[in-house]
């Protein structure tokens, strides 16, 4: 099925939804602007870097087949040249950086809530190592998903 970016605005719309995501939330779990979903979900083509990104969280549930043109075309080139495993090996690798971040922030709430209960520097020294697995996460991230 053909989709065009009009179409495929409306089904990310109702993928957000049906997950109970917000925008924000969207934005927050694929790492890209609250207003690039916003366009995305009125019809504004998306880049392979914002389809990369919204393919990485699961709660929407997208496949290949529901991505619009010609990034699917895109997408289908490089997964018939790889036989798609560099493709699923990419897509995992931006999960479990998500996966991970959500967990490290978990971390760092938790910690920053120790804190007043606590006198000793252990609190501070987690956040402090959060803050460094984060950063690293980040420049992952950067590497994964250059700027177009």
């Amino acid at each position: 099925m053909t989709m065009d970016p009009i179409a495929f605005g409306q089904l990310l719309r109702r993928r957000r939804c049906a997950a109970l995501l917000t925008r924000d939330k969207l934005a927050s779990l694929s790492k890209v602007s609250e207003s690039t979903i916003k366009n995305t979900e009125r019809g504004t083509p998306p880049s392979l870097k914002t389809m990369s990104a919204l393919l990485a969280v699961p709660e929407l549930r997208l496949a290949l087949a529901d991505l619009p043109e010609p990034v699917r075309s895109q997408f289908e080139k490089h997964e018939i040249h790889t036989a798609g495993i560099a493709f699923l090996r990419y897509s995992l690798d931006i999960v479990s950086l998500s996966v991970r971040e959500e967990i490290l922030h978990a971390v760092m709430r938790w910690a920053i809530n120790q804190q007043g209960r606590d006198n000793t520097d252990t609190s501070q020294r987690l956040i402090g190592w959060v803050k460094s697995k984060l950063l690293a996460i980040e420049h992952q991230r950067k590497r994964l998903l250059p700027d177009e």
